[in-house]
């Protein structure tokens, strides 16, 4: 019954959400002419790139425009890839600025402090423009050949024809505005200052490109090189320090860190980024970490986009011999260009892993993604098959893995509606084989303005073990509102999971969630509810509640935090049960300039009470007995700071220290594995030195 009240409801706002408000004409210009600015802005980025290959006439200082994001999420992290589920990089602060590379989907590709590239999610971001600055352009000699030229030529033509469109856009844009104004109708000033802003990007792209274009020999003059030098932009950076950690007993060791980070530049197609790590420090107990990654990056005529890419990390604990592993991997990644609005791509992706003693996870296995991409004027649609196939002498990382997956997006004049759908089938070896299962998901996601509304439906089915079968409905409602100086995110979602198997002892139950975050420039606010509801009335209900807010003050950020967790008997509701917590603490930020000197620090101090029963173990057997309710009062006080001090154009000063101590207040008569306390406290300092265009004569 409950199932069906549930289909009913998620029916019900699907229906409600699907009979939006008809949008004017003035919406699909408006569209037309952001499409139209991010190809005209790509490939003048192009362009710019090739410009710097040619010899300019005179020296002089240019004004280059780059694009820059604001981070305005508190959560906000820059990843490895642009997957939510890929490595995290780096750890952000509000009001933060980088400077974008390239534009991905959901995903912005940004260079990070220390020059690493890295990658952080469209909704953690704002747009802040373009920000100008000072480089200096000189007399450089001609290192492209005639090729190259004429590539440079059909791109600046490629970008004059656009303009020329984009100019027919903005009197339709004018005309139908001033239209709508004469009328007597209102209209939305919202879209005509985004306009006004498209429109500037626009004019000041086709300004910087034939500025340059103008700049340059006639064509016959060009010669011909057969030595290109190589350029090599990045950061070389290194620090010295103290690292330790004490719980039980204390560990210290002298921290160090190398790191070069930094992109060669072959010629205007080819690229390679290097990223070379080396790091001793503690956690826990102290280690040596060793990482080499190389990308290679090349593409031809906008025609064919070919990447490669290899691999190392070792990882070396001094006390644990069991912990020590060495990780190899490499990989290759195609991207052909069949028509003009249909691509295949193809990445191919292997690794293997070892320990330094027996019987750790050691595996090798291989992962594949292909298909193809169809991107059509309002219709895009993808097909692909990835997987993964993988050997170890453990069974849980012993398996096969295919995942189908197709989606379909159709452009809608104020949004877009998507619908996807994915297959998995895994099949692991041996004493796994209870694991073995085969999943369906599709997915419906439709997207008005500010506003993203998703449905899910997923069915796994556990062959070798049905009593594990299951359905998931899945609703999420998401509104997004950004503005200069404001963000603020709303996101409601209702989740009911259903256990198929005949006679299972599994409960199915209700997952609500509800979160709201607000940042402008005086204040923050984040609130994140859920709850589970279980239809086993044997089972305890969960309310988990947290929420921390604050003013700003110039660069300073301070506010409570505030949380708690009940578990609730609807027979018998009472605060006063085993698991349940309370919390409460304070935590600051500040990110500031004084000088040159930029200046940031964190602190968060957090005191929590919690209901936990005494226990009693039978030494014989292994029982465990629950006895008298008891309470407990962990603390915990976090502090890090830091500071970066520019030493002329290429150096960089950094001093960091950092400071933890968890008071778990777990004693014996609670805990089998009684804890008092935890601290580490950790001290660097180092220097790093910018690369900017060092040239390689081959």
């Amino acid at each position: 019954m409950k199932l069906i009240l549930f289909l009913i409801t998620i029916l019900f706002l699907i229906i409600n959400e699907v009979h939006g408000s008809d949008p004017d004409k003035i919406d699909d210009v408006l569209k037309e002419i952001q499409s139209l600015r991010l190809e005209i802005q790509r490939s003048t980025a192009s362009f710019l790139l090739i410009a710097e290959q040619f010899e300019l006439d005179m020296d002089t200082d240019e004004i280059t425009d780059d694009l820059y994001i604001r981070i305005v999420s508190r959560d906000a992290v820059i990843r490895e890839s642009d997957l939510l589920t890929s490595t995290i990089l780096a750890v952000t602060y509000t009001d933060e600025e980088y400077l974008v590379s390239e534009e991905r989907d959901d995903w912005f590709r940004i260079s990070m402090r220390d020059g690493r590239p890295g990658w952080i999610h469209k909704d953690d971001v704002q747009i802040t423009g373009l920000n100008g600055r000072v480089r200096k352009i000189g007399k450089n000699p001609l290192s492209a050949d005639l090729e190259v030229r004429e590539l440079f030529d059909a791109i600046y033509n490629d970008i004059s024809k656009k303009n020329v469109n984009a100019i027919n856009l903005f009197k339709d844009f004018d005309d139908t505005y001033h239209s709508i104004i004469s009328s007597g109708n209102n209209a939305d000033e919202n879209l005509f200052g985004e306009y006004q802003s498209e429109k500037e990007k626009i004019i000041i792209s086709y300004a910087y490109a034939t500025h340059y274009y103008k700049k340059l020999s006639p064509v016959q003059q060009v010669a011909v090189s057969d030595k290109q030098p190589v350029h090599f932009n990045g950061t070389l950076s290194a620090s010295l320090g103290s690292s330790s950690y004490e719980a039980a007993g204390k560990e210290t060791a002298t921290s160090r860190a190398f790191h070069l980070a930094g992109n060669v530049i072959i010629n205007p197609q080819t690229n390679v980024n290097v990223n070379l790590n080396h790091n001793l420090d503690v956690v826990q107990t102290p280690y040596t970490a060793n990482n080499v990654n190389l990308h290679l990056f090349h593409n031809r005529s906008e025609v064919t986009r070919i990447r490669a890419n290899l691999n190392y990390n070792s990882y070396n604990d001094e006390q644990f011999r069991r912990n020590n592993f060495k990780n190899v991997g490499a990989g290759f990644n195609l991207e052909h260009e069949l028509r003009s609005d249909i691509r295949f791509f193809s990445d191919i992706q292997a690794t293997s892993k070892s320990y330094e003693a027996e019987g750790g996870n050691e595996f090798q296995g291989a992962g594949f993604n292909s298909g193809l991409m169809y991107h059509g004027q309002n219709k895009q649609a993808d097909f692909g098959i990835r997987g993964r196939i993988q050997s170890s002498d453990i069974s849980f990382l012993d398996y096969t893995r295919i995942n189908p997956v197709a989606r379909l997006r159709l452009l809608t004049k104020n949004g877009s509606f998507t619908l996807r759908g994915e297959g998995e089938q895994l099949i692991y070896a041996r004493e796994a084989e209870g694991n073995n299962h085969y999943l369906g998901i599709a997915d419906l996601e439709w997207i008005q303005s500010a506003r993203v509304s998703t449905l899910r439906f997923m069915i796994r089915q556990y062959p070798n073990n049905p009593d594990f079968d299951q359905m998931r409905f899945r609703f999420q409602n998401q509104w997004r509102q950004f503005s200069v100086g404001n963000f603020r995110r709303t996101s409601v979602s209702v989740q009911y999971v259903y256990h198929t198997g005949e006679g299972t002892r599994l409960s199915d139950y209700l997952d609500v969630r509800a979160d709201r975050s607000i940042v402008n420039d005086r204040m923050f606010f984040d609130l994140n509810l859920f709850g589970r509801y279980w239809d086993d009335k044997d089972r305890l209900h969960r309310i988990d509640f947290f929420s921390r807010f604050g003013y700003k003050f110039q660069k300073f950020e301070i506010g409570p935090v505030i949380g708690a967790q009940f578990l609730l008997d609807p027979d018998d509701i009472t605060i006063e049960r085993n698991g349940n917590s309370l919390r409460a603490g304070l935590e600051g930020r500040v990110h500031t300039v004084i000088q040159k000197a930029s200046v940031y620090g964190t602190f968060r101090y957090q005191r929590s009470y919690v209901y936990s029963n005494e226990i009693s173990i039978d030494t014989r057997t292994g029982l465990i007995t629950e006895g008298e309710l008891k309470t407990r009062m962990p603390a915990t006080i976090q502090f890090s700071s830091g500071i970066l001090i520019p030493l002329g154009e290429f150096f960089l000063l950094r001093a960091d220290l950092s400071y933890y101590n968890i008071d778990l207040d777990v004693t014996e008569a609670i805990s089998i594995n009684p804890v008092d306390s935890r601290s580490g406290m950790r001290f660097t300092g180092g220097i790093q030195y910018r690369f900017d265009q060092l040239q390689f004569r081959r």
